[in-house]
């Protein structure tokens, strides 16, 4: 996704993290997207990933990037941190203090 870097704009004002999820009765617990901070998507599961060969795996926490520099996408890799990307979202909390995945 391309940044106005002339306004500052960059689409994403409205993000806001999720503070509710319903859980459908027969589908079983609602996956949770989280934009992190300059970093990746968090998707608190369950969910499960398809792969292109069709073999899936369900996983109960995954990083998907949205930086777009991953070598390992759709999973984040690390790489917004080498680049330098740059978006709005949460800012995860350790005992360490303030990361970024």
């Amino acid at each position: 996704m391309a940044t106005d870097e002339t306004d500052g704009d960059d689409g994403h004002d409205d993000i806001e993290p999720v503070t509710h999820v319903e859980r459908h009765p027969t589908l079983g617990p609602a996956a949770v997207v989280t934009p992190r901070a300059n970093g990746p998507l968090v998707v608190d599961g369950p969910v499960t990933v398809t792969a292109p060969d069709g073999t899936t795996t369900t996983v109960q926490q995954l990083f998907l990037c949205r930086c777009g520099a991953s070598s390992t996408k759709p999973t984040c890799d690390g790489s917004h941190k080498r680049i330098g990307f740059s978006a709005p979202g949460v800012v995860p909390t350790s005992r360490s203090g303030p990361r970024s995945h």
